[in-house]
């Protein structure tokens, strides 16, 4: 813990100025304190993966029951009675096996979101700790004259500063 401590006393606050200097040292900081990753745009903004919209989730069977025949009736015959019965008793059946395969479906499709929602949660969560890990480390860094230079993003935060700065190096020319 003193080691890390002390390297980071040995990082100077950058003043606009010995950017060349500077900049392996913070670069080396910044990997010691675990952050690099997001400052280098290797670690990306995590996005929610397909949710399942509600107009999408599984439709629910037809929900009236099959009717039962009533009593036999005196005249019918016997088996127009066993026919209807049997027909009934195949179409409750039916009627069940699709509820069952309906809920089955429609809870995997919630569980799934849920699942997909605590996923993405999570990770946003981690990223966002991470980033703003990295743009804290920039911003005790880096004189109060240069956080405009500062964004919600530390990548791009250190983009603009290295644009910034290789601006303001001055350009050599060779004549050969």
């Amino acid at each position: 813990m003193s080691s890390t401590k002390d390297f980071a006393d040995q990082v100077p606050v950058f003043h606009g100025s010995g950017w060349i200097t500077w900049e392996p040292i913070m670069k080396a900081f910044l990997r010691t304190k675990g952050v690099w990753k997001y400052i280098d745009g290797l670690a990306t903004e995590p996005t929610l993966g397909v949710i399942m919209e509600l107009e999408e989730a599984p439709v629910p069977p037809t929900t009236k029951e099959p009717v039962q025949p009533g009593p036999k009736e005196a005249e019918s015959s016997q088996e127009a009675y066993n026919n209807n019965l049997a027909a009934y008793n195949q179409e409750w059946k039916e009627h069940r096996a699709a509820m069952a395969t309906w809920r089955a479906e429609n809870y995997e499709a919630r569980s799934y979101n849920h699942k997909t929602q605590a996923e993405y949660v999570k990770a946003k969560a981690d990223f966002d700790e991470g980033n703003d890990k990295a743009l804290g480390y920039l911003s005790i860094k880096i004189s109060r004259s240069l956080y405009h230079l500062l964004t919600e993003s530390a990548s791009e935060s250190w983009t603009i500063k290295i644009n910034t700065q290789r601006l303001a190096l001055p350009s050599y020319i060779w004549i050969g």
